[in-house]
């Protein structure tokens, strides 16, 4: 089996070559796939995240969910620490950008969510399996946020980001229904 940073170097290689329209088509197409989901409609407290390309693009989540009237919340993160918490927003007016280029809550205006109020969580990655089966950028940050959560874990990827099989560890947590911009599987 290839190596994790392969399969990272690998993949950021095919998606780097994505036109732009097509990445922001292809990123529209798994928005309007998760938010027809019963999970989706069904969940009142969503995590998400504020993505970077080459990973799918959130912000039609993040407008939608919010034009929905359902609380949205983003992680914070602790880089010296390795973890993560999320905070509610209201508006992307209330995201400062990070030193490492990652939009997040202000912390002035930020108000905290236990990670048992987390209905649906979607979590980002690098790789999938149809399985469940998760490969990050590395950071475990997800791996170790996640055990703390009893909500449903989601994860949108294109199809160059879809594997037959990934190397793990005991550590890694696998995603509860992963969606493809070709196909919706759950473990």
């Amino acid at each position: 089996m290839r190596s994790k940073q392969n399969i990272r170097n690998d993949v950021s290689k095919q998606l780097n070559m994505l036109p732009a329209h097509v990445y922001k088509q292809r990123s529209t197409r798994l928005a309007d796939l998760l938010m027809q989901q019963d999970v989706w409609n069904q969940a009142t407290t969503i995590a998400l995240t504020v993505s970077r390309f080459p990973e799918v693009e959130t912000a039609p989540l993040i407008a939608g969910a919010l034009a929905e009237n359902k609380k949205v919340v983003l992680p914070r993160i602790n880089m010296k620490e390795r973890t993560m918490a999320f905070f509610y927003i209201t508006s992307t007016e209330e995201l400062v950008e990070n030193k490492y280029g990652l939009f997040e809550p202000k912390q002035e205006e930020a108000c905290l969510v236990r990670p048992d109020e987390l209905e649906l969580i979607v979590v980002p990655g690098v790789a999938f399996t149809k399985a469940g089966k998760r490969l990050g950028l590395g950071g475990g940050f997800y791996d170790r946020f996640l055990p703390s959560c009893s909500g449903l874990t989601v994860a949108l990827c294109f199809r160059e980001q879809l594997f037959s099989d990934l190397p793990t560890e005991p550590h890694d947590v696998l995603i509860d229904k992963v969606i493809s911009d070709d196909r919706v599987d759950a473990s």
